[in-house]
Formats: C-alpha cells, sequence, structure tokens
C-alpha cells in the first residue's frame, strides 16, 4: 500500500473537504491531490453567461504524508472554455480575490484540523495576488 495514506481515508477527506463549500473539484481529484477553484469577479457582467469569463484563484493540494500537505495557489482568468489560465488580475479585484483566498483558507484548516493534518502553502499569498 505504499503511497497510499490510511488515515483519514480518501473519501473521509474528500467529505470532508466537500463541506467547506463549492471550491472543491471532485472531479479532479485523488487520493494525493485535491484541486479546488473561486470564479471570485466576473470580468464583463454585459456578456451572456454562456460567454463570461472570470477572475479567480486555483489551488492544488497534495498530500506528503498522512498528516502533511502541500498547496499551491494560482490566480488568472477562467476562460469562456471553462479553463483556468494563469495571468494578472485587474488590481481594482485583487482585494476582492485577496478574501474570497483568506476566507477559503480558513474552511480549509478547520476541515483539516480535525484530522490532524497541517498544510503549507509553496508561496507566499501576496506573491500569487
Amino acid at each position: 500500500m505504499a503511497g497510499k495514506f490510511q488515515n483519514p481515508t480518501h473519501f473521509r477527506l474528500q467529505s470532508a473537504l466537500k463541506k467547506i463549500g463549492p471550491y472543491l473539484r471532485e472531479g479532479e481529484c485523488n487520493e494525493l491531490h485535491y484541486f479546488f477553484d473561486c470564479l471570485a469577479v466576473c470580468v464583463d457582467e454585459k456578456k451572456s453567461p454562456e460567454l463570461r469569463e472570470f477572475y479567480g484563484w486555483w489551488m492544488e493540494l497534495s498530500r506528503l504524508s498522512e498528516d502533511k500537505c502541500e498547496a499551491k495557489f494560482y490566480l488568472g482568468v477562467y476562460n469562456k472554455a471553462g479553463e483556468w489560465e494563469a495571468s494578472p488580475v485587474d488590481k481594482a479585484h485583487q482585494s476582492e480575490i485577496e478574501k474570497t483566498q483568506q476566507d477559503f483558507l480558513s474552511k480549509l484548516t478547520a476541515a483539516l484540523e480535525p484530522h490532524g493534518i497541517e498544510y503549507t502553502t509553496t508561496q507566499e499569498l501576496s506573491e500569487f495576488a
């Protein structure tokens, strides 16, 4: 069973992570990797919904051991094709995006603590904001 963590199980941890809100993309997760994102701000609300793009962030959480994870954040635009593109975010929206990141991190910490899991980020929030 090398490379797999027994406590908590992937399904138990994923269940806990789903409870923090709409951030978790279950289809892009496995027992060693969890993918989260947030469509924080619409780029142009005048466009029809299927053509809208969003400023926001995404995060990859990788299990390093039973009790340690590493979080890597990215900023960019969620395009009309439904894909993230790393790019600078309009300065007018940076504080709103930072707020969603901070809210998410508080919820992530609360979801991981009961399982005895800590995480570190690979960069300071200010580096990608």
